[in-house]
């Protein structure tokens, strides 16, 4: 089916029209070949120029915009121009490309290998070269790319994007399309975000833009273990909370079933230690760096930060960090009274009259027998 999909896709390109945007941009002949390398979203076709010079016919496979990924690939050329992204020459939104069949971008060629990243390679130098390129440009994005995001109440703090994804899930469970999740789970990892995880004093700071897909597929390296390009700025590009944005590259990140050894953990101190140097040089404020510094290192706020948008670290979280304690009970049942108060439509549901009365019961069982309403529950 992917491969009848391509066909289709290719099918409908006129590629007389691509020629003669190309060449009338370039200003030279071209032409293109049989080559094509497909993505999960887009395949990419290369144009030949007269001169030797490439670039690159992207197409989305299902009609997807193309503006967006373009607006942030000319915000990130523009404002950080350390990262290595293609320049793009032309582009369209439209259904049928203005002529070309299809939406689609035009862009420069980047030369260079998809990074292989194994036990075995690259071997260890090139590694640590590597892993020092992501780290300062995780840095640069972190420093120069930060705006505000507005809300329907103003200027977002952190808190407020926080809880809003949290409140996301935490209505999916309550009304079912969740159910290997227990909503007082949930609602102890919301009480733990604002009274454990959040970063007070980086609450109202702008939130800087990240890729959050650094993987080897999507960086291209020379023979040096150069990096010439990061690609995929599509939808795994976003604004986040400063605190989140703190973070390592996919390739070495927790997973949702983790099992590190020695060179995973090596691969991440490596990283820290260039983040953390990165940082001190970049100019930010130090008492803004010293704050930042803790984050990247502290294996549970990762977890927790990056359980935000995946169901499968979520539950590694539940499973691995959630605190079962009258206290976290107690938290929980105020974290359902702010809930009910931003979810209305759901305080005189079943599913919330039940969870209250779960919760009561809880807090119940402990009180006789709780040491200083610490203790675990079973």
């Amino acid at each position: 089916a992917f491969t009848d999909q391509l066909r289709a896709t290719r099918a409908k390109i006129n590629w007389d029209q691509v020629y003669k945007i190309a060449s009338s941009i370039k200003g030279q002949p071209c032409t293109s070949n049989n080559d094509k390398f497909s993505g999960g979203c887009n395949t990419i076709y290369p144009i030949i120029f007269e001169d030797g010079t490439s670039w690159a016919l992207r197409v989305p496979h299902d009609m997807t915009p193309v503006e967006p990924t373009v607006t942030t690939m000319d915000y990130v050329k523009n404002t950080v121009p350390t990262i290595p992204i293609a320049t793009v020459h032309a582009w369209s939104n439209s259904e049928n490309g203005d002529g070309v069949g299809t939406p689609y971008i035009l862009l420069d060629w980047i030369e260079g290998s998809t990074l292989t990243w194994t036990a075995t390679s690259p071997p260890p130098k090139a590694r640590e070269k590597v892993l020092a390129q992501l780290a300062q440009y995780s840095v640069d994005m972190l420093v120069h790319t930060t705006e505000p995001i507005q809300s329907s109440t103003g200027t977002m703090s952190a808190l407020a994007w926080t809880l809003r994804r949290i409140d996301s899930r935490l209505r999916r469970i309550i009304n079912g399309d969740l159910p290997l999740f227990d909503p007082i789970d949930c609602l102890i990892y919301r009480a733990m975000a604002e009274e454990k995880y959040h970063i007070s004093s980086l609450d109202t700071l702008q939130f800087p833009l990240m890729h959050t897909d650094l993987n080897p597929r999507n960086i291209l390296v020379d023979g040096d273990f150069n990096i010439t390009g990061i690609l995929d700025w599509d939808e795994w590009v976003c604004r986040l909370p400063l605190q989140f944005a703190v973070r390592c590259p996919t390739m070495i990140a927790l997973g949702d079933d983790p099992s590190p050894d020695d060179l995973f953990l090596k691969d991440r101190l490596s990283f820290i230690e260039h983040f953390t140097s990165s940082l001190h040089s970049s100019g930010l404020p130090d008492n803004i760096t010293a704050q930042l510094l803790p984050i990247v290192a502290n294996e549970e706020q990762q977890v927790f930060q990056s359980a935000i948008g995946s169901k499968g670290l979520y539950a590694y979280w539940v499973g691995k960090y959630l605190v079962h304690r009258a206290e976290w009970l107690n938290a929980a049942a105020g974290a359902l009274d702010r809930f009910v108060q931003a979810n209305p439509k759901l305080a005189g549901s079943a599913e919330v009259m039940s969870i209250r009365a779960h919760l009561l019961n809880f807090r119940e069982s402990r009180l006789g027998h709780s040491k200083g309403g610490c203790d675990p529950i079973p």
